[in-house]
């Protein structure tokens, strides 16, 4: 838009703002020519002596009515018997606008400047939201429009320029007036006072018509009714003992308006009630199978009642109560299970399940005395099958005397069991026939010279028994003229002649 368009504008308006009976060419007054002065001088006489009229007033039947917008009147020039005669100063002075013509175009502005803001409110539908507001505007209007009808410009002036001032406030406070009509409809709600609530929503409606607020508060003032009827419903099915039905139609009322409180508490209340008495019921159950020493229920039930989320102390404690009836059940049954290994002379099976019991109950006394001696008897028992089990070893003077050592231990062990004496009994078998000597005979040539080694030199010879403890011996022969010969005898324990060749018969 040019900067001549605003002026065009401005004129438009003016043009279809001001009355019928407002002539255009008194928006302003111009000097005229000292011709045009002499006319209406003699013209202002012929009227004088005609009609004796010095003024020209406007009629009250022409003041507009306070409902309508006020039109202004035809305002002529003031003639004074001065201007006729022509005393005093120069006639120009006395024809030139009259004092209040600059009242009469100020109070024209003022009239343009309030209508275009009432143009403008209408627009927005200000009457259906303004109130009583509104209404005290429109009478201060029709006070202006009387007004300008008894030529009180400065009055006028004075009341339009209040109207814009009012009209731009109600349209700056718009968004405050609706928020206000939001709040006051909620509040309505609340205290169930449908009318009221109508009357607030209505006007934030015609604010803006597509607040989700205000439509959906409307909404609820039209369902109040039968929102408050279901609610007392459900107050009366719980006091006739009846809360299951109560919580139903509770969720009925809310699904009609979600956002009632009173039935939103209930509810809560009613819900709140069910899960405490769900939550005492479980309790005792958990109670009753932890006195019966029904552990695993127990547990089962202390897992729902931690799911609930509710009496999280009371929770903690049954928690305790049934992690201590729980070692205690652990602690037991490992200790009979390791009774059990025990008395089997399993001792290292009996030491892992004391380990198992130490580890959740450091203090136990009976594991701790029975990893004890499961671990010494363990250890008896490896050493003792050990040296059984290698009893070419016993050959060896010096593994014989420690197996004897640990013969003589196992047979002060008390109590002994069946396991342990076979043990004892076969290690001394063992031990005996390790140092009993066992009768050999060597054949040779009579011509090689026999010797063996960690025994001695035993000669030439064709034939000769000997005795030697069981073991592995290395027996060598000698002759001049002939390769050595080695050999490696192994005698067993076996009570039995073992017969040996050794001669040399490879010549170099």
């Amino acid at each position: 838009m040019t900067s001549s368009e605003p002026e065009n504008h401005h004129r438009d308006i003016k043009k279809q703002l001001s009355p019928p009976d407002f002539p255009p060419e008194l928006t302003s007054v111009k000097p005229r020519g000292s011709g045009l002065l002499f006319i209406v001088v003699g013209f202002m006489v012929l009227l004088s002596v005609a009609g004796g009229v010095l003024f020209l007033l406007p009629s009250d039947q022409h003041v507009p009515a306070p409902t309508s917008e006020p039109v202004m009147p035809e305002i002529t020039p003031e003639v004074t018997p001065e201007v006729i005669l022509g005393s005093g100063p120069s006639l120009a002075k006395k024809l030139r606008a009259p004092a209040n013509e600059a009242d009469r175009t100020e109070a024209s502005e003022a009239r343009e400047e309030m209508m275009a803001l009432k143009i403008k409110g209408e627009s927005q539908s200000l009457g259906a939201w303004a109130g009583s507001q509104y209404k005290e505007v429109l009478q201060t209007i029709a006070e202006a429009g009387q007004s300008l009808g008894e030529k009180n410009f400065r009055g006028a002036t004075e009341r339009y320029r209040q109207v814009s001032r009012e009209l731009q406030l109600l349209l700056d406070s718009k968004q405050q007036i609706y928020e206000t009509a939001i709040e006051g409809g909620t509040q309505a709600l609340i205290q169930e006072n449908e009318q009221e609530a109508e009357q607030f929503f209505a006007r934030a409606l015609a604010i803006d018509p597509l607040s989700e607020d205000a439509q959906s508060g409307m909404k609820r003032t039209e369902s109040l009714a039968s929102v408050v009827a279901l609610y007392q419903e459900a107050l009366a099915l719980e006091q006739t003992g009846k809360p299951a039905e109560a919580v139903a139609q509770l969720k009925k009322l809310l699904e009609l308006d979600s956002a009632y409180e009173p039935a939103a508490q209930a509810l809560e209340r009613l819900e709140a009630e069910r899960k405490e008495q769900a939550f005492q019921k479980e309790m005792n159950a958990f109670l009753t199978a932890l006195e019966g020493k029904d552990l695993a229920n127990a547990r089962r039930l202390l897992e729902t009642l931690k799911i609930r989320g509710m009496h999280l102390e009371q929770i903690s404690q049954a928690g305790r109560m049934l992690a201590e009836q729980e070692e205690l059940a652990f602690v037991a049954g490992n200790r009979k299970i390791a009774d059990g290994f025990k008395e089997a002379e399993k001792w290292h099976q009996a030491l892992v399940i004391y380990d198992k019991i130490l580890a959740v109950a450091p203090d136990a006394l009976f594991a701790v005395h029975g990893k004890t001696e499961a671990a010494k008897r363990a250890e008896l028992d490896s050493a003792l099958g050990d040296a059984s089990s290698r009893a070419h070893r016993l050959q060896d003077e010096q593994q014989r005397a420690e197996a004897a050592q640990l013969l003589a231990y196992a047979r002060q062990i008390n109590p002994k069991g069946p396991k342990l004496e076979s043990q004892i009994q076969t290690l001394d078998l063992l031990i005996t026939r390790a140092g009993t000597p066992i009768a050999i005979l060597l054949e040779s040539d009579n011509e090689t010279d026999v010797t063996i080694y960690h025994v001695g030199k035993i000669g030439a010879f064709f034939s000769k028994k000997i005795n030697l403890k069981p073991g592995t011996y290395t027996v060598v022969g000698s002759k001049i003229g002939y390769r050595d010969v080695r050999k490696i005898i192994t005698i067993g324990p076996e009570e039995k002649t073992h017969t040996f060749i050794v001669r040399c018969e490879e010549p170099i």
